[in-house]
């Protein structure tokens, strides 16, 4: 990991910025602030509201909600259900899936096909 308060740079090595990034934000230690957790909220909705403004974007959104939750009213319900979201999810969510991991990078380079 990288020195206290300095991230690795994305581009030089991006799993081991991530695992930076998820260490520096100690989620899965103390969890979001309220005052955090009402902020993301807010812009989830407004980004979902101006999503949905855009007709091909709310076509597919519908089309979605129907096609997993057989109902299109589920997208109307995500607004509520962010509000629902509690400090205590999030931490418990950051503790079991946002976790430091060995990685292993692989890089591949496709040979060119001469056909």
């Amino acid at each position: 990991m990288a020195k206290a308060g300095v991230l690795t740079s994305q581009a030089d090595d991006f799993p081991r910025w991530y695992q930076d990034v998820v260490a520096k934000a100690e989620l899965a230690e103390n969890g979001p602030t309220q005052q955090d957790l009402d902020r993301i909220v807010a812009k989830m909705r407004s980004d979902m509201y101006g999503n949905l403004e855009i007709p091909i974007n709310r076509a597919s959104a519908l089309s979605h909600a129907v096609l997993f939750d057989g109902n299109f009213d589920s997208v109307y319900q995500i607004p509520e259900e962010l509000s629902k979201v509690t400090a205590a999810q999030v931490k418990a969510f950051a503790a079991k899936y946002l976790v430091i991991l060995s990685l292993v990078n692989l890089h591949t380079i496709p040979s060119n096909c001469a056909a």
